[in-house]
């Protein structure tokens, strides 16, 4: 499952995922309560692709439940930001001259034989609807500022 899940996530990426990959670094709070493995903040380290974190649950009933963010390496970044798509243009819009690294939410949904792992383009496009309002508040406050 572990695999597929995070193969998952690599491809919605664009960024191949190897079948051995080693998690580097791997930490996290795990806490049994209500029926549910409580996983806080499970944190680990993908070569190629990020820093991915997540907190949420999978349950005795098979149930699955996480939210987290990938922080992509700069090389990643750099090939999202690049290319054409929603995704890239979202990536764009989340990106300035000081970012190196692009930080993507996800949601892990589903069952343990069947997880979906999705990007969280809700989260993702309230992020760059923030980012655009900064730019633009910046730009606006700059016209102001020369009148």
């Amino acid at each position: 499952m572990t695999y597929d899940l995070l193969n998952s996530i690599s491809q919605k990426l664009g960024q191949p995922l190897d079948k051995e990959q080693p998690l580097r670094g791997l930490t996290s709070n795990v806490m049994v309560k209500d029926g549910k493995v409580i996983v806080d903040a499970l944190k680990t380290s993908l070569p190629n692709i990020g820093d991915l974190k997540l907190g949420g649950y999978y349950g005795f009933d098979n149930s699955i439940g996480y939210d987290g963010t990938i922080e992509l390496t700069k090389e990643l970044t750099a090939k999202l930001t690049s290319q054409g798509g929603l995704l890239g243009g979202l990536a764009g819009m989340l990106t300035n001259k000081q970012t190196s690294r692009l930080l993507i939410p996800l949601k892990v949904t589903g069952t343990i034989t069947k997880p979906n792992a999705e990007i969280d383009f809700n989260a993702l496009t309230k992020g760059a609807t923030q980012n655009v309002k900064q730019k633009t508040g910046g730009l606006l406050e700059n016209l102001i500022k020369k009148k």
